[in-house]
């Protein structure tokens, strides 16, 4: 009896062994994937919920007032509907929290689209800064279409955010293929048979020290006074975190005084 167990055992094909580079792959990708998590679930459940139903409270108790004019309830009705914007990002933070294989959710998403929606968004705000955003032909790529949104959304409001006063803003997206002995100098593990894109997002605004880069990319870290400018410092974190569970990499040039060019290494 014995004896069969053994002959059975020997039978068992072995599984090929893991080379110590792939452990460390999959290591790092267990470990973003976990602190993506606790970001989600953190940001959903503290940051953006609460404020979001003081608004959506506010928002209908305005909407029901006699006494407001036509254009301020025009105002209420897009208060309302970017309430709604917030809603649905946080449904979708909270689906890619209980998601394990997100890829599984990957659909062609065209960046042209995508761009020319939140240039919509920022009608207002391209009129107060006279603003001007040039946008080149972009790709299909595969991925999250909210995600995708979010992604640029973040990066466009951070060069409207870190402006220059002194100038008009100027934002220009740009694409280009990368040559296969470049996807190496970026990507420590790329996607075999998968072209690689680098889209930029360049402004001409107050721009950084890239000794401080990596501080920018840290939940709640920023580097400049958040009296001077608003927001939760959570944004190039986000954009950081859905580049990599695209396969991609995220990263910035700047200098001081002359904008930031933001870079987004990605796969077909």
């Amino acid at each position: 009896m014995i004896k069969n167990q053994s002959s059975a055992e020997k039978a068992v094909p072995k599984a090929p062994p893991v080379s110590m580079e792939e452990l460390k792959r999959l290591n790092a990708s267990l470990i973003r994937t976990n602190n993506d998590l606790m970001q989600y679930a953190h940001v959903a459940s503290h940051d953006l919920q609460e404020p979001l139903r003081k608004i959506q409270l506010f928002a209908s108790v305005l909407s029901e007032s006699d006494s407001l004019s036509a254009s301020d309830q025009q105002i209420v009705k897009k208060l309302k509907a970017s309430a709604s914007r917030v809603s649905l990002l946080i449904s979708d933070l909270l689906v890619h929290s209980d998601v394990v294989n997100s890829s599984k959710m990957f659909r062609p998403v065209n960046l042209n689209v995508v761009i020319s929606q939140i240039v919509d968004d920022f009608e207002i705000a391209i009129r107060e800064k006279t603003a001007t955003i040039n946008v080149g032909n972009l790709p299909v790529v595969s991925g999250m279409a909210l995600d995708m949104n979010q992604l640029f959304y973040n990066l466009i409001d951070n060069a409207f955010k870190y402006s220059d006063e002194s100038r008009p803003l100027e934002i220009s997206i740009e694409c280009r293929t990368l040559a296969q002995s470049e996807v190496a100098d970026y990507v420590d593990h790329p996607k075999p048979d998968h072209d690689y894109y680098d889209i930029s997002v360049k402004d001409n605004g107050l721009g950084f020290d890239v000794r401080y880069a990596e501080q920018i990319y840290k939940v709640f870290r920023r580097l400049h006074p958040k009296e001077l400018y608003k927001g939760s410092g959570i944004g190039l974190a986000l954009c950081r975190s859905i580049v990599a569970k695209h396969d991609g990499v995220l990263f910035a040039e700047s200098t001081p005084g002359f904008g930031s060019e933001f870079h987004i290494i990605i796969p077909q």
